[in-house]
């Protein structure tokens, strides 16, 4: 027989071993018989074999059952056993008979089948197959879990009947089953019809044919993509609106991967830096960043664990070549904790820095002006106050001289008195200069004459060199003081030749014409002039140049880098520009020399013509004088009482007043002190013309007439002196302010 057979005792004791025995399990009959069942089984086993052979015992029939066995070899088979009892004429068990065969094969085979009707009942991807039509003949729990379809309703249906009310559904099918029949394989992606009308599957199919003895299959394997396909198109509908939103955005956007690269500028970058989108792949996009600033930016988006945002200002190429300050902000890109890129934006903030700088240049000009402006003030105060001072020294001593005899002794003295004392007003007169209230004469002056004849003297005098002197305008006309006019030309000179004489060089001038615009960006000393035509006189040198500390000194009265020297040479410049409405530009660089340019205004002052007065003759001739400065008016009185005037002297606006009012009719003048502590000149005139309404008034101060030229209408107002003055000087200008006084007085000294 095929099959193994075995006669064992109740116990299991082997009694008979067929040859089919030996072949199954090894083993010669002679090595088994006497000895137990057991040893067919491992050890593990054996507890099962005796659930067995109790089983046998009380089984009716054969009890039937499959076990693992050891071979003689030791390999595992696995056999399938059937168990009867032999009984005698008593019907006691005798013994066992066993009939086995060996279903190692079969078994694995099913093991097999078992383990993959598991897998494919247990994949996540929907299995279905088919016949030749399309009848659907088995789903696994994946395909019946898609279609939300228990197994009745799904087997036996066909699967086109999937695609139906699905566009295109139909010539889909049609598709696949053309290509099966070809014996190919299909693969791409379908939309399959749900229960219950939900929204459409769309799954990754693959479909083949398969032949089994019975009749070749259809296997369907769907993969469902329906999450998938929405995730991505809402990924891609994310990135159409972002690469919208930043297309738009009035900022440069950009975006970079772990190593650096550009993944990503919006079309404001690309506009900007006018580079296409191909010149920015790779690393390529940090070209348009200023070489000096690309270590920089590289150092901020490198990733790594302490990456973090950033800000920073860099210079970026524009379009134009040119390059602009670009604020830059960016912050790392984490996805799974890990920095894989940075994302950043940049503004063009040019206009916000020039603005900036121009505010601070603003402010920094505000604040030379306001410097210049308050050493002015104090420069004119002073001078003001030692002018006064000045009138006393001047004035007693020219009348000691008027009463000195020729040979006295003491004549000599009092002239070096009067000399110092003109020395003295020489300088504050450049005090004065600087503050510019000066006293200046307005009339035509020949720019291009007064440089000529300056540099002529110089270039007699001094070695420098001057190198060209260029006058543009072929008439150089101003409308200015000529004293003044040549001592800016000489001081600007002067200043370049000194700054020649150790190291040589040469000197260039130039003059020209030059409308100057509201927003001149040039370099002012002090505030920018008004908008209009200006004749201009420039000066440059050759020399070491200025620091930017030097540059802010040099306009200060008594500042000099000099060994020597008073320090009032471009203070004295710039009074004079200042009180004609003018300004001075400078540059200067160390190593690189200096160049002055100086504005003087076109405009031609309107000539201002005084009516004829005519003040008739009537009893004493009176003057009222009127200083708060005791000693000012002490030599004033007397100077004019040597004069053959009668005085009256006041020393507030009330007394003038006072006295004015005791005898209005014998003033026949007003010698009025600009600056008084209790009233301006206009409430003075004011007060005094309530009394009578045709007084003249004479002006005295120790500033200029420049600001006081509109109240000097030739009615109230007549006349200015500038202090200090002697006696000669002070009847002067008592004549031209008062004629008939002067008529008055010759009469009187003829009759003398």
């Amino acid at each position: 027989m095929h099959d193994a057979i075995f006669a064992a005792t109740p116990s299991g004791r082997i009694l008979s071993w067929n040859p089919a025995a030996e072949r199954v399990y090894g083993y010669a009959p002679s090595e088994v018989i006497g000895r137990r069942i057991h040893l067919l089984w491992f050890q593990e086993d054996q507890a099962g074999l005796g659930d067995n052979l109790s089983a046998a015992r009380l089984a009716s029939g054969a009890h039937e059952f499959v076990s693992r066995v050891r071979h003689k070899s030791g390999a595992v088979i696995y056999a399938q056993f059937r168990l009867a009892p032999m009984r005698n004429e008593d019907g006691e068990i005798v013994g066992l008979l066993a009939c086995s065969s060996d279903v190692t094969q079969q078994r694995e085979e099913h093991e097999l089948i078992k383990m993959q009707a598991g897998a494919l009942e247990n994949i996540g991807d929907a299995v279905i197959v088919t016949d030749q039509r399309g009848i659907i003949l088995h789903a696994n729990q994946a395909a019946l879990a898609m279609y939300a379809r228990k197994t009745r309703r799904l087997l036996g249906l066909r699967v086109s009947d999937l695609f139906s009310n699905i566009a295109g559904g139909a010539q889909k099918a049609a598709e696949v089953r053309e290509t099966l029949l070809r014996g190919a394989e299909w693969v791409g992606e379908l939309a399959y019809r749900r229960e219950g009308g939900a929204e459409p599957l769309l799954a990754r199919t693959s479909v083949r044919r398969i032949e089994l003895e019975s009749a070749p299959v259809w296997l369907w394997v769907l993969q469902d993509i329906t999450e998938q396909r929405r995730a991505e198109a809402a990924l891609i509908e994310r990135e159409r609106r972002f690469r919208t939103l930043a297309d738009s955005a009035p900022m440069m956007v950009w975006m970079t991967d772990a190593q650096s690269r550009c993944e990503y500028v919006n079309r404001t970058w690309l506009s900007h830096s006018g580079v296409t989108w191909a010149e920015t792949t790779g690393a390529r996009w940090l070209n348009v960043v200023h070489p000096d600033d690309r270590g920089q930016l590289e150092q901020l988006i490198r990733c790594g664990p302490d990456a973090e945002p950033f800000e920073a200002e860099l210079r970026m190429r524009s379009s134009h070549g040119e390059y602009a300050h670009v604020l830059t902000r960016g912050a790392p890109r984490i996805e799974d904790g890990q920095v894989i890129g940075f994302i950043g934006s940049g503004v063009d903030i040019t206009n916000i820095r020039k603005a900036e700088e121009e505010r601070i240049q603003l402010e920094q000009q505000a604040l030379k002006s306001q410097k210049l402006y308050s050493l002015g003030v104090l420069a004119g105060g002073i001078a003001h106050d030692f002018n006064n001072m000045l009138v006393s020294i001047l004035g007693f001593s020219d009348l000691a001289l008027h009463e000195l005899e020729p040979r006295h002794p003491a004549r000599p003295l009092v002239e070096q008195i009067e000399l110092g004392s003109r020395r003295a007003a020489g300088l504050i007169e450049q005090v004065l200069t600087f503050a510019g209230k000066a006293r200046r004469a307005t009339e035509e002056v020949d720019l291009n004459q007064a440089v000529l004849e300056t540099a002529n003297l110089l270039e007699l005098s001094s070695p420098t060199a001057f190198g060209s002197t260029s006058n543009s305008p072929p008439s150089s006309i101003l409308y200015a003081d000529p004293a003044q006019v040549r001592q800016v030309v000489m001081n600007l000179l002067l200043n370049a030749s000194d700054v020649l004489s150790q190291s040589g060089g040469c000197i260039r001038i130039r003059t020209a014409f030059e409308e100057i615009e509201a927003s001149d960006p040039r370099g002012w000393a002090d505030a920018p002039p008004d908008p209009g035509p200006y004749v201009l006189l420039e000066v440059s040198d050759d020399g070491d140049g200025m620091n930017p500390d030097t540059l802010t000194q040099i306009f200060d009265p008594f500042f000099t880098t000099k060994f020597t020297g008073r320090g009032l040479g471009l203070s004295a410049v710039m009074g004079v520009v200042r009180s004609h409405s003018g300004a001075i530009s400078v540059e200067s660089k160390p190593g690189e020399g200096s160049c002055f340019t100086v504005f003087f205004p076109l405009d031609r002052p309107v000539p201002r013509t005084r009516p004829e007065r005519h003040i008739a003759v009537s009893g004493d001739l009176g003057v009222l004088v009127v200083d708060d400065d005791g000693s000012v008016l002490d030599v004033t009185r007397q100077m004019l009482q040597s004069g053959g005037l009668q005085v009256l002297a006041a020393q507030s606006a009330d007394e003038a007043v006072a006295l004015f009012s005791q005898g209005p009719e014998q003033v026949r003048l007003v010698i009025l002190d600009v600056v008084m502590p209790d009233a301006t000149p206009s409430n003075v005139a004011a007060r005094l013309r309530e009394v009578r309404d045709d007084v003249p008034i004479l002006l005295a101060s120790g500033y200029s007439d420049s600001n006081l030229r509109p109240a000097l209408d030739g009615r109230t107002f007549v006349g200015f002196i500038a202090k200090p003055y002697n006696r000669d000087e002070l009847l002067e200008a008592v004549a031209q302010a008062c004629p008939s006084i002067v008529n008055d007085l010759a009469k009187g000294s003829a009759s003398a």
